[in-house]
């Protein structure tokens, strides 16, 4: 059982969850609800404190998070067809970054993010509409403060981005979307937006910020291999200009990925939420572009990407945290 040092969110949330374990009524578990900036934490610490072990807050984040990435990466391979080669990249990639260990040690960060991962995959891979995946953008806004201000971008560049079918109805629809997110983030005393304000003006104007360099050094990689995937897609013209789908899921991660590596230098915590972001939404995108890179004879650079993977774990490793294939080695 991993034990956490009693100053790591991981311990402060087993502390959490043990208070809101002793509700006793559901008017009184609304109240709590309506004054949290991520409400659904509240039901989830419930109902994993009422199992009766600290273990589950972890074991069952865990299992949640990786349900849902690799439901992404399972429905990218479904559309795009890779070999054993990509694949076995595509695992060995995303169970040699930090993802693991932020699932078990921030709880909340992670759990978010994968209903982003999932969310994204059904509207880009999948081609479901964006209203069919409100439900899952909602599920993460209202998880943790971060996927708020996440999906608000993803709400405004879906107002901009191209498509083949802009009728009015789906333009009516948004305009719906963003009245009831508006109207979330202004009730209740605008516990959520005041929340959110307050996060972001602590972490930039903080007089002793968190800064961890090893995790840095994770994010850089991690951003050199998505930039590499990038680059190479648009240099061989892998995706045709008809299909929005996939070159809007390339726009979304490309800016996500620079908007990451940009907000170091306001806060550490930016940089570190937004590198969990592209860690988890850019495997499937990479599966599409192995496909094509496969059908049209384009080689990878395998033997760099094993390097700068490899480069991830050791670092992982050598610092003493956790990570995925870590944990199944040791």
């Amino acid at each position: 059982m991993h034990i956490p040092p009693s100053g790591s969110d991981l311990f402060r949330l087993r502390e959490i969850m043990h208070i809101y374990g002793n509700i006793d009524s559901l008017p009184e578990m609304l109240l709590k609800m309506s004054e949290n900036a991520a409400p659904l934490t509240i039901p989830y610490y419930k109902l994993l404190d009422s199992l009766g072990s600290d273990r589950y807050l972890t074991a069952v984040t865990v299992f949640i998070v990786y349900a849902n990435f690799f439901y992404a990466v399972y429905k990218a391979t479904l559309k795009y067809a890779i070999s054993i080669q990509g694949f076995a990249f595509i695992i060995f990639w995303s169970m040699s970054t930090a993802v693991y260990g932020a699932t078990i040690d921030n709880i909340r960060t992670t759990l978010a993010i994968s209903f982003i991962t999932v969310a994204v995959c059904r509207e880009f891979i999948e081609k479901k509409s964006f209203m069919s995946c409100t439900p899952f953008y909602l599920i993460a806004m209202l998880t943790h403060i971060f996927s708020f201000g996440a999906v608000i971008l993803r709400i405004i560049y879906f107002a901009f981005e191209k498509s083949a079918n802009s009728n009015k109805r789906n333009q009516k629809l948004l305009l719906l979307f963003v009245i009831v997110l508006a109207a979330m983030a202004f009730s209740q005393n605008s516990v959520i937006l005041t929340i959110f304000i307050e996060k972001v003006n602590g972490y930039i104007y903080s007089e002793s910020p968190y800064f961890y360099i090893w995790e840095v050094v994770v994010g850089v990689i991690e951003a050199l291999i998505i930039v590499y995937f990038l680059y190479f897609a648009y240099k061989n013209r892998l995706f045709f200009k008809q299909e929005y789908n996939l070159i809007n899921y390339l726009i979304i991660l490309f800016s996500a990925t620079v908007a990451g590596c940009v907000l170091l230098v306001l806060s550490y915590t930016f940089f570190y939420r937004m590198s969990l972001l592209v860690c988890m939404i850019a495997p499937p995108l990479a599966v599409a572009i192995i496909s094509r890179s496969e059908i049209m004879n384009k080689e990878l650079n395998y033997n760099l990407l094993y390097i700068l993977s490899a480069s991830m774990l050791f670092v992982s490793m050598l610092r003493g945290s956790l990570c995925s294939l870590k944990f199944f080695l040791s």
